[in-house]
């Protein structure tokens, strides 16, 4: 039997969307594999239930740690509670190779699949941002910008003395700075373009394009019912009723979803005309 670690961090507000990662990760598991996950969190009520009111998984285990104290030492940034702080602080608690994943997330792999990338010596490894991407390409500022990873998958080898340093290195960026994107900024200045790029299938964020993915990240549009249309959330909608959950889903407008759409295709288009000019230039 192989248990692989996953690391999570939320509070009740996202709950329900972590129930459904949860479902989605036990589902996809083949055979001779378990999932270790440890949850990361400063809510007082979660910790209090400890995981009683998710669905037990024979080849899942599920576990709380109360970080409540080293998230005091973080602000709110903009529309970022000091929650999302947590997954900086997975090297105090983890020792070993684990698997970050945000939870407006479903899988669609067993997720041994993606713990075979896992051989870089930076230790880390985890897929291009397309959005930040599109925006430096506006700005005509990418040339200048090392390479930068979106923060809702990552796999990580806290075992390794450089990425603890540049975790540790990313708690102190954070409390100093007040960064657009959180944490997110915050981890990929620690890091500074040094990490290992995992095939986008394992972070795919254009959910035009996801019905072969193998994890689906609800980063620009998040679960609605408006789209089930679209394949992955027909899939999500499709994990809702298998659990019988309800809670608040995002509605949008029609123009919130036309605006979205055009960028998350910009954004891919970006990303592959970066990665030809990338290997281009390798020559």
């Amino acid at each position: 039997m192989t248990v692989y670690n996953v690391c999570l961090t939320f509070d009740i507000n996202y709950s329900g969307y972590a129930k459904v990662l949860i479902e989605s990760i036990s589902r996809n598991l083949t055979s001779g594999h378990e999932v270790d996950i440890l949850v990361l969190t400063g809510c007082e009520v979660l910790l209090e239930l400890n995981g009683s009111d998710f669905n037990a998984y024979p080849n899942i285990s599920l576990s709380f740690i109360d970080v409540s104290s080293e998230l005091g030492c973080f602000r709110q940034a903009g529309r970022f509670p000091p929650q999302v702080y947590a997954r900086l602080l997975m090297h105090k608690y983890i020792n070993t190779n684990v698997l970050y994943l945000d939870v407006d997330i479903i899988v669609n792999c067993c997720l041994s699949e993606i713990f075979l990338y896992h051989h870089s010596l930076l230790g880390l490894s985890a897929c291009l941002e397309e959005g930040v991407y599109l925006r430096n390409i506006i700005r005509c500022n990418f040339k200048t910008h090392p390479p930068y990873f979106n923060a809702g998958v990552l796999l990580c080898d806290l075992s390794n003395n450089i990425a603890k340093e540049k975790f540790d290195l990313a708690i102190t960026l954070a409390q100093k700075n007040d960064y657009l994107l959180a944490d997110q900024d915050a981890l990929n200045f620690a890091f500074d373009g040094n990490f290992d790029v995992l095939p986008q299938t394992f972070n795919d964020t254009t959910i035009l394009f996801s019905k072969n993915s193998a994890i689906i990240h609800f980063a620009h549009i998040k679960p609605t019912r408006q789209l089930v249309w679209l394949d992955s959330f027909n899939r999500y909608s499709n994990y809702l009723d298998d659990l019988n959950l309800s809670f608040s889903l995002r509605k949008y407008s029609l123009l919130e979803i036309s605006k979205k759409i055009c960028f998350v295709i910009l954004s891919k288009t970006m990303v592959k005309w970066y990665r030809f000019l990338a290997s281009y230039r390798s020559y």
